[in-house]
């Protein structure tokens, strides 16, 4: 045992190394296992036919990356445009169609205006407009002749005179006047009964002037039909059959109505020179006529131009929506060209054709992670081979101790190792312990023989002190002695107490006294001290009685003394309050001062910070408005501790330890803004910003981003970061940014 058990201690010691061994070893060969598995899940994500060999094989460099994020862009930009190009065209189509349907609708409303106007005025001969327009300006101009020519006419008086004439107006006209004069009454009472003069007044007079033109009328009738008709004029007649012949050049059957009494033109024309009337209303109805023609024939013009507008704009939509279709068709020719370039791409790197460029981005990381678990397999595979070997090693040694102690229990299990060596070790220990005992009680052994040794010696000199003791004291033996021990300590005993009532009874007497004391108690006997005893308590009572009046009296008289005192005081009491009175005041009016100075100090303390505010901390302020959106109005510096104040618009200070982060860092940088801007020998320099809007949300980017932008006014901003949606919110709030992409 004594031959091993360096070696037993050894690797006992390094038991604690071999256990974290295996442990590692297990933990290793778990996460090789967990890591085979992860490597064949991502060959499957993959392609399932694919091994790590092609994995290995598989180079990955930025070149390629670059060139499939090309790819991708492009398919990507294919995506959007098509996208935006279908809805383009959706669009182009609805335009298009709505053209179409604004055409029918115009060309129906002009087939329909026509179909209506040629029914209406079917009575005008159809003809050219222009045409016809003319024909009715020389109608009315012959019209306007004929009139001219009548009121030129002039008749002789002894003819007039001569024929009798009829002073009867014709009977339409007397019924007519009859009931319009009826109608004027009743109209008048009706209007005067409810209560509106004013209307009834004017209704009565519209009334009487049309009853003076009816008979005006008739009375001109009469006139015209007491002419003869050999009496009319060559030039009447001449005019008569001009308009006639225009009339009828212009309006289809013109006198149909009226030719069934007539028999001949001549009838007809004679006809027209008697009755100027007939001819006024039948030119009234034609100039009504041809106003309406008139209004249609804009209106038709009109529809015509709407139509024509109509047919460009349709025309404008269908060449754009041709233009939509060529330009879609143009993409999927240059999509078809990608989709070749994309395959031979992967048909070039032995690649499965099914991959999409986004897809194929994902499996370059996957293939990443994939080579980067094979490294890690043959880097824990080596690890495991070392702790292997290491393990092997130690059971190896083990199992050579094992082999020679007879004791053991030889197994070639590496579980059973650590507890056979430590069954081995304990006894081991044990055998050390036992061989330390034996030492010790060896030790021990001869520590009590030495022991014994001295007691014999010890033993001899008593027993010589003894044989002394017995032959001085003249005992006989050896109870004689302990008896004549025991009276001689009784004795000394006795006298002690005999001395400690001496002390008790004499302490503080004299010599005298204590001779007078010891006579008494030699004289008199017990009852006689307890009679005396008890007469000098009772004198001692009584004195003490008497002692407490007299402390009683004394104290009632030290009161009265304290009160007399106290009564002698007052005026000196008076002074003292009259003293601290002034004192008072003189405190009141120094605390006055020192108030009004307070005062007078914050205000000037105010005025500087407001007033007197470096130029630094003014651009800060504005700065530090701009990026908080007129939350805060200024920076203020507190003057005692140079501390930074932040103040809203309505006055408020807040300090500013007190402000959120990003409230906090958008101060902080309004002040490095304004100390950049106010260094004049920095002016024209450019500005590097790194990253610096990491705690800014989307309402605070926009304002430093505004105020970036008016900093790029003057010098060249340079900002740095790292986060994409800070480079998109800076190329949509400043148009003029230049983006540089830097890829790694």
């Amino acid at each position: 045992m004594e031959q091993y058990g360096e070696a037993i201690e050894d690797l006992w010691s390094r038991r604690n190394i071999y256990e974290a061994a295996n442990r590692e070893l297990a933990e290793l060969t778990a996460e090789y296992k967990s890591q085979e598995i992860r490597l064949e899940q991502l060959l499957r994500d993959i392609d399932p036919a694919w091994t790590q060999q092609e994995l290995l094989a598989l180079s990955i460099s930025a070149a390629e990356r670059d060139e499939v994020r090309r790819i991708s862009a492009a398919f990507s930009g294919y995506d959007r445009r098509m996208e935006a190009l279908f809805i383009e065209q959706r669009g182009a189509e609805r335009s298009a169609a709505s053209a179409e349907s604004a055409l029918r609708e115009t060309r129906r409303q002009l087939r329909e205006e026509a179909e209506r106007g040629e029914e209406t005025f079917a009575i005008i001969k159809p003809a050219a407009p222009k045409e016809t327009a003319a024909l009715w300006n020389q109608l009315q101009l012959e019209i306007e002749r004929w009139r001219e020519a009548r009121l030129s006419r002039t008749q002789p008086e002894a003819a007039s005179s001569s024929r009798p004439v009829n002073s009867r107006l014709p009977r339409m006209h007397s019924v007519l006047l009859a009931g319009m004069a009826v109608m004027t009454l009743l109209l008048a009472a009706v209007l005067f009964w409810t209560a509106t003069p004013e209307a009834a007044v004017i209704s009565s007079i519209m009334m009487l002037l049309g009853m003076g033109y009816v008979y005006w009328s008739g009375r001109r009738g009469l006139a015209v039909d007491g002419v003869p008709p050999q009496e009319i004029s060559a030039h009447d007649r001449y005019g008569t059959e001009e308009i006639n012949h225009l009339y009828s050049m212009l309006i289809a059957a013109p006198y149909a109505a009226a030719s069934s009494n007539l028999g001949s033109r001549r009838d007809k024309t004679a006809a027209m020179a008697h009755d100027p009337l007939t001819v006024e209303a039948q030119m009234r109805e034609l100039r009504s006529v041809m106003e309406g023609w008139q209004a249609w024939r804009q209106r038709l013009d009109r529809l015509s131009s709407d139509c024509a507008a109509a047919e460009e704009k349709a025309a404008l939509q269908a060449a754009e929506l041709k233009t939509v279709l060529q330009t879609i068709q143009q993409e999927e020719q240059r999509y078809f060209e990608l989709e070749r370039k994309w395959e031979s791409w992967l048909m070039s790197r032995a690649l499965p054709q099914k991959l999409s460029p986004d897809v194929m981005l994902d499996v370059f990381v996957q293939v990443e992670q994939g080579q980067e678990l094979i490294r890690q397999k043959r880097s824990l595979g080596l690890k495991m081979d070392v702790l292997l070997r290491e393990t092997e090693d130690y059971v190896f040694r083990c199992h050579e101790i094992f082999a020679v102690d007879s004791e053991g229990d030889l197994n070639d299990s590496k579980s059973l190792t650590v507890a056979e060596l430590g069954n081995l070790h304990s006894r081991w220990k044990q055998y050390q312990e036992d061989m330390r005992q034996r030492k010790v009680l060896a030790e021990r052994i001869a520590e009590l023989r030495k022991e014994a040794a001295a007691i014999n010696e010890e033993t001899d000199e008593l027993q010589q002190r003894k044989a002394g003791l017995l032959a001085q004291s003249q005992s006989p033996d050896e109870e004689s002695f302990l008896r004549m021990g025991a009276a001689s300590k009784r004795r000394e005993e006795l006298i002690r107490i005999i001395r400690h009532h001496e002390i008790t009874m004499f302490s503080g007497w004299n010599d005298a006294g204590r001779g007078q004391l010891e006579h008494l108690l030699e004289l008199t006997d017990a009852a006689e001290l307890e009679a005396l005893c008890n007469q000098k308590e009772e004198s001692a009572s009584t004195e003490a009685r008497l002692r407490d009046e007299l402390q009683e009296r004394r104290g009632r008289l030290l009161q009265e003394r304290e009160s007399l005192e106290s009564l002698g005081n007052q005026d000196s009491a008076l002074q003292q309050l009259e003293e601290l009175r002034s004192a008072l005041r003189e405190l009141v009016s120094q605390y006055a001062v020192r108030s009004m100075a307070s005062e007078f100090i914050k205000r000037t303390r105010r005025l500087y910070e407001e007033e007197k505010q470096p130029q630094v901390l003014q651009l800060a302020s504005r700065y530090f408005s701009i990026l908080t959106g007129g939350l805060y109005s200024r920076i203020v510096m507190r003057m005692g501790d140079q501390s930074l104040l932040a103040e809203r618009p309505e006055g408020e200070l807040i300090e500013s330890s007190r402000l959120s982060r990003g409230t906090a860092e958008q101060l902080y940088l309004a002040m490095r803004l304004g100390l950049i801007q106010s260094m004049p020998h920095a002016k024209g320099l450019p500005l590097l910003l790194d990253d610096l809007f990491v705690n800014f949300d989307g309402e605070r980017l926009g304002h430093a981003l505004r105020l970036i932008s008016e900093l790029s006014r003057t010098r060249q901003v340079v900002m740095m970061t790292c986060h994409r949606h800070v480079a998109e919110q800076t190329q949509a709030q400043i148009p003029g940014a230049q983006l540089i992409s830097l890829q790694s």
